[in-house]
């Protein structure tokens, strides 16, 4: 395993005192630390060797955990108590998760929607890059990456997700 690869057992937990994000995993302390002290907060996560996705190690109550979403958790076949074999590598991505081939063509083509784009905080630019991400249908995805770059462009960088939401709405039905 390379050296910048760090490997856990842990079990899926459960919070208690939220009803938002409820499944996650704690990473091991020394483990989280080798991170955290290089500034290095974005992982990849590979659970059981056979999901991979991007996280982030959130601190809550003196440890890290990962979120684990119930679409991840349906595709590994688990619930809450289950142990669960983890491996974490530094997310070295520009983003901090997959760029969609949409976003990049329009990033290139659009230096105004590039402007506007890198002006947004990093996590604002993962949720637009996930509103693009999470659909399979190639159609789809350039219809929302069109969406998204026209609401930056026509309000100059000021992204409003309801606003947004209504556009990709109205792409959709065109």
């Amino acid at each position: 395993m390379a050296a910048n690869k760090q490997s856990f057992i842990c079990a899926l937990e459960r919070y208690d005192d939220t009803r938002v994000y409820q499944l996650h995993l704690t990473v091991p302390n020394e483990i989280a630390s080798e991170f955290v002290a290089k500034k290095q907060s974005r992982v990849i996560c590979s659970v059981n060797n056979s999901l991979h996705f991007h996280a982030a190690l959130l601190p809550k109550n003196g440890l890290y955990h990962i979120l684990m979403n119930q679409a991840n958790c349906k595709k590994l076949g688990v619930t809450a108590g289950d142990t669960l074999e983890v491996v974490l590598e530094p997310d070295t991505s520009k983003y901090g998760m997959p760029l969609p081939q949409e976003i990049e063509n329009l990033l290139e083509a659009d230096s105004l929607f590039h402007q506007y784009f890198e002006g947004l905080t990093p996590g604002k630019q993962r949720n637009l890059l996930h509103i693009v991400n999470q659909v399979k249908s190639t159609r789809s995805r350039e219809t929302k990456a069109q969406a998204i770059c026209d609401h930056l462009t026509e309000a100059k960088g000021k992204l409003d997700f309801k606003a947004l939401n209504d556009k990709i709405k109205a792409y959709n039905n065109l």
